[in-house]
């Protein structure tokens, strides 16, 4: 079984910065419609996002395939 690399938070929350969303919790929750504490928890790396999600995000902050990649994956499955 692989685990994926805890995903960068720091950087995630630069690029969100970058669309003047500073309020990160609330965008997120906005975002994936997801509750404040599951936001929380993913910010804090305490659980992953899904597929899905990530997809989401990839889209609203339109990451490109590298910034994807140092953000969730660090380049390489652990």
């Amino acid at each position: 079984m692989q685990i994926r690399a805890p995903t960068n938070v720091n950087l995630l929350k630069a690029k969100m910065m970058e669309y003047g969303h500073e309020f990160y919790v609330k965008a997120l929750m906005d975002l994936l419609k997801i509750s404040r504490t599951t936001a929380s928890r993913k910010l804090k790396a305490e659980i992953p996002f899904s597929q899905i999600e990530i997809l989401r995000i990839k889209t609203e902050y339109n990451l490109s395939s590298e910034e994807l990649d140092k953000i969730f994956f660090k380049g390489e499955l652990l």
